[in-house]
């Protein structure tokens, strides 16, 4: 009603006749009736979209099967080929022509560009220490106007290829890059690791931001204690940015999550009911996997054979959901998985795995900004 009254009471210019003003009135109430039912109308469409997210929320907790929530679409076998061999993928992604990009960066030290059929493209880059070259290419991240970045450990580089697969440029770190390699959508620089060495006995931090130049500009995401006392650790990814920019991570030792902003500050830290703060229990292989974070405001981690499910501000949805195969990596509300005929992998004489495409169902849950508790 206030802008009506502005509508109606706008300066005169000059003396209207009557026949100006009644269009202006006319034109008035129109907008007051059109006003009110949009309102009306978006009441109502809260309040289905208040009982249709109240509905996915138990068609999500009462899932007995992971195909109750993700539909497998396709199932791609990669190429096994003498120039493509794969024994343990380190990383996954996918580029701007839809190819699988794959990373071997501990046992073979290759990366792979594979077609969406699974066709072997070609190798990205090669082992070495010359332009172009890397010794452990852990992991990757790609961005439109970035490219393809490919961290390399060892050599404490980020090696920069556009999206024809040609090497730009380098990028040393300083401090040294940590491990896996991460893209905001503005092609801002993190890296992440929570892996604890020998010589950590302080809290150290997991998520380094870097400049275009490779020099650091900030840290957050202090280690916990209780990781530290473990005498042990994993070389695990336990970071992802999600498509509205928050950071979320999980030292893949410890039962905590927690969700930043953009510049590192601190929103929340989330877990299961029954796992508050604990330290995983690897001697039954529950070194975790994720955080991945979907489109529609999912947040899944992966322990052993199982799948927890959280929304993006922290309520848990649903536990131990069964799911056979490696998550490697998530695209808007697609899972990637990775699933192989036996344990042995490709190093050992036997096929290349087969890259699974499961797509959350509609069902499932609606869009994350649209979620009304």
């Amino acid at each position: 009603m206030k802008k009506c009254s502005i509508l109606l009471h706008e300066p005169e210019e000059a003396a209207l006749s009557l026949s100006s003003v009644a269009p202006r009135h006319c034109a008035s109430c129109i907008y007051i009736f059109v006003l009110c039912i949009f309102v009306c109308c978006g009441n109502k469409n809260e309040k289905a979209l208040r009982a249709s997210a109240q509905k996915d929320i138990q068609n999500i907790s009462s899932a007995s099967s992971f195909e109750e929530v993700f539909s497998i679409v396709s199932r791609i076998r990669l190429d096994t080929l003498p120039e493509c061999p794969i024994s343990s993928i380190t990383d996954f992604n996918i580029d701007e022509a839809g190819n699988f990009i794959i990373a071997d960066g501990w046992d073979i030290r290759q990366v792979y560009c594979f077609a969406q059929d699974g066709r072997f493209i070609r190798t990205i880059g090669g082992r070495g220490q010359g332009p172009g070259e890397y010794a452990t290419p852990i992991s990757i991240a790609i961005h439109p106007h970035v490219g393809i970045v490919i961290c390399d450990y060892q050599q404490n580089q980020l090696l920069i290829y556009n999206n024809i697969y040609q090497y730009q440029k380098s990028i040393r770190g300083n401090p040294r890059f940590q491990y896996f390699v991460h893209l905001n959508s503005l092609g801002e620089i993190y890296t992440y690791s929570g892996t604890v060495g020998p010589n950590n006995i302080n809290v150290f931090n997991t998520i380094h931001k870097y400049n275009d130049s490779g020099k650091e500009t900030d840290s957050f995401g202090p280690v916990q204690p209780k990781v530290l006392k473990l005498g042990f650790s994993a070389v695990v990814d336990g970071m992802t940015i999600s498509n509205n920019g928050f950071i979320f991570e999980k030292n893949p030792l410890y039962y905590q999550i927690r969700k930043f902003d953009p510049s590192g500050a601190l929103i929340r830290s989330f877990s299961r009911p029954d796992s508050i703060n604990k330290v995983e229990n690897f001697a039954e292989g529950k070194i975790s996997n994720g955080p991945f974070s979907l489109q529609n405001g999912l947040i899944i981690i992966q322990r052993g054979n199982a799948l927890d499910i959280f929304n993006d501000e922290g309520a848990f949805l649903r536990g131990d959901l069964p799911i056979r195969d490696k998550v490697l990596f998530v695209k808007d509300n697609t899972l990637f998985l990775e699933e192989h005929e036996d344990d042995k992998g490709a190093h050992a004489g036997q096929a290349n795995p087969t890259i699974i495409r499961a797509v959350l169902r509609d069902k499932s849950w609606p869009a994350s900004n649209k979620y009304i508790p």
